[in-house]
């Protein structure tokens, strides 16, 4: 079965994605500098999130994050990069995890199947 292709030739957003996007609502704190927000996603991965209601920063801002999962666990505490940002009219933005450790990316895998 071959790849399907844009205008541009690059594969579709779902085509090249590593991680399984799981639908999960749960609050992260974004850093930018000094501005800390309090964001909800609509998805999550191992490998990164989408933050709903934000008003988008450009594509490569990177950003401190604190996922705060409803577990017993402290938060994560990792690093990203905002990846894409879907378009001027929406507010969102997709954030790739650039900085997170193993056992925090198992972690949120294992809360995201506990769910489905």
């Amino acid at each position: 079965m071959s790849q399907r292709t844009s205008s541009k030739g690059s594969r579709r957003a779902s085509d090249r994605r590593q991680a399984t996007r799981h639908p999960i609502e749960i609050t992260l704190e974004v850093t930018v500098g000094r501005e800390m927000l309090i964001l909800a996603t609509t998805n999550l991965s191992r490998l990164g999130t989408f933050l709903q209601r934000a008003i988008p920063y450009p594509v490569g801002t990177k950003v401190g994050l604190r996922v705060l999962l409803p577990d017993e666990a402290p938060p994560i505490v990792c690093s990203g990069e905002v990846a894409n940002v879907p378009n001027a009219k929406s507010t969102g933005m997709g954030i790739k995890f650039t900085d997170i450790a193993e056992q925090d990316q198992q972690r949120i895998d294992i809360f995201a199947r506990a769910l489905v």
